[in-house]
């Protein structure tokens, strides 16, 4: 086989690097209506094997069986990187296996790729948009060569705190309309993404709305002005003073990385910084779920259609959600609409989101936060996190800058 031209882009190092690169590959083999290990084996498996790369396959056979192995891996350290075939869900059970682990700051900071193999493929769709050009493969070549050719870049997480559990979020968290097309047609899933489809019609004429109360701190003038000089015009922003507070914190969770390198080789060590990312803002303080939100937050008690949040441009190759995130801006990209919406408004809704032309759209209230509060008032509805389904319970969400890593290509020009 003869790798496609895009990698031909690439320098000599470049190509040298990636021959020392060892790979662990996770494979969901229900992803894609049951089609993941065929993709891999037809156009991913080729490319690995004529770029030289070192790999090991393994095949997930339970919900969260990702996760426990990477929490539990002894040898993880051996693997310059970790590579999902499959859709979000694997995803998230490697980001969260990563932060459950005792060494979570060391562990954190292994390159994680995404082939996308399943019905989502949020984080994969925005890597795309971020280095399409004229000579873009198709996504599954595109992630593929990401993982043997790409530089670690850093993605921000967000800690998702419920009362009994601590999650670790990498794409989105909702509430409503977008999670209850994306849970309730599940049973759809024969009829491949047209289910998408079919169930956003059906709740625009059948729409539910739910009691609840949301609260957010903004983002600080400072982000507020830079958005503003990038063309975000449209974004609705309410940013109040968040003063002198110095107080941080108390989660270890919360710490930046440990500098440490995760593989001694040093092959994936380079080029870490390739791209920039901010700093957290330490003024910032996120009180636990317990406690009431501070003064400086903004707080909404409303009947909701939906609430729904993005940490990525993407939610799906066909949401463009939020269009002016960056791969590790800082930034939680939190939309909402209330009941007083018509269905012709919410079909112009949903028709609008793969242009992400919603963001023009008056009864449509998207915010750039850097921290969330949601509380259901009400029974109903499903608590989305990364397309995993919960049932609706208070939760907060919380950025973490920077924190992950992920190959992807050309990450010198992402910033």
């Amino acid at each position: 086989m003869t790798l496609p031209t895009t990698v031909n882009h690439h320098n000599s190092s470049s190509l040298s690097t990636s021959r020392n690169r060892r790979l662990l590959i996770l494979i969901n083999p229900f992803s894609g209506s049951g089609k993941a290990p065929n993709k891999f084996k037809k156009k991913v498996q080729p490319i690995l094997q004529e770029a030289g790369i070192t790999h090991q396959v393994i095949t997930t056979n339970y919900k969260n069986g990702a996760q426990d192995l990477i929490k539990d891996l002894t040898d993880i350290y051996h693997w310059d990187g970790i590579v999902v075939v499959s859709g979000d869900g694997l995803l998230f059970e490697v980001f969260n296996g990563l932060m459950l682990r005792d060494d979570w700051q060391k562990a954190i900071q292994i390159p994680v790729g995404i082939i996308p193999a399943g019905s989502g493929n949020g984080l994969a769709a925005t890597l795309d948009f971020k280095t399409s050009s004229n000579d873009t493969p198709d996504p599954i070549t595109s992630g593929a060569l990401n993982a043997v050719f790409g530089k670690p870049c850093p993605v921000d997480l967000v800690e998702v705190s419920l009362p009994r559990q601590k999650l670790y979020s990498f794409l989105s968290v909702g509430w409503g309309l977008i999670s209850d097309i994306d849970i309730e047609s599940e049973g759809l899933r024969f009829i491949g993404d047209s289910r998408f489809v079919l169930w956003s019609i059906y709740r625009s004429f059948v729409p539910k709305t739910y009691r609840g109360r949301l609260s957010y701190l903004p983002v600080d003038n400072k982000t507020l002005t830079n958005l503003k000089k990038h063309g975000s015009d449209t974004i609705e922003i309410e940013v109040k003073q968040t003063g002198d507070n110095n107080e941080t914190n108390s989660s270890k969770r919360h710490e930046e990385p440990s500098n440490d390198t995760h593989n001694d080789s040093g092959n994936v060590g380079e080029n870490d910084d390739a791209c920039s990312s901010p700093s957290p803002n330490q003024n910032d303080y996120i009180p636990p779920l317990w406690e009431a939100v501070p003064s400086n937050w903004t707080t909404i008690e409303d009947d909701f259609i939906m609430v729904q949040s993005a940490s990525q441009s993407h939610l799906s190759p066909t949401v463009h959600f939020a269009p002016h995130s960056e791969l590790a801006d800082g930034i939680i990209w939190l939309a909402y609409i209330t009941s007083k919406v018509s269905i012709k408004n919410l079909l112009r809704f949903l028709s609008s989101l793969e242009s992400a032309r919603h963001t023009d759209l008056p009864y449509v209230k998207i915010i750039p936060v850097r921290a969330f509060r949601l509380e259901p008032l009400t029974s109903g509805g499903t608590l989305s996190i990364d397309g995993e389904a919960f049932d609706p319970q208070p939760c907060q969400v919380q950025i973490l800058p920077s924190m992950g890593k992920i190959f992807i290509r050309d990450a010198d020009q992402i910033s």
